[in-house]
């Protein structure tokens, strides 16, 4: 997990890689081809393949920063998560998109602000991370 903060207005060019960016605070838009998503706070992007996009924060100050944070996902422990849950993953007719933005809410909110709130206590990481990737995923 990755924690991102910034005072101002920026671009990044960068290559995505498979991972779940939440907004915290602040606004994001990636741009990739002729498309531009845009997610603000308690959303997040989501993304299924490598994907060069350029990312732009369009919402941060130094009164009110962006703050997010990207998680890139394991596919050895969702793999792990989905048999013991008895869920077969497999090839489909429509994939469907690779990047898209969803809300972030419930269950998954929840389990992203005790990841966030175990930086207070960095010695519970090495025990308590794991477990919440797994619920994560």
């Amino acid at each position: 997990m990755h924690i991102i903060r910034a005072f101002r207005e920026m671009d990044n060019h960068y290559v995505y890689q498979p991972s779940l960016c939440i907004t915290l605070q602040g606004g994001k838009e990636i741009l990739i081809g002729d498309e531009t998503l845009s997610y603000g706070p308690m959303q997040c992007l989501v993304v299924g393949l490598d994907l060069p996009a350029c990312g732009r924060i369009v919402t941060a100050s130094p009164d009110e920063p962006f703050v997010g944070i990207t998680v890139e996902f394991d596919t050895a422990i969702m793999r792990e998560v989905l048999a013991q849950l008895g869920t077969s993953v497999g090839p489909t007719s429509n994939p469907g998109r690779s990047m898209f933005v969803a809300d972030v809410d419930g269950a998954l909110a929840d389990c992203v602000l005790r990841m966030v709130r175990l930086t207070e206590t960095p010695q519970a990481i090495s025990i308590l991370y794991p477990a919440l990737m797994r619920e994560f995923y």
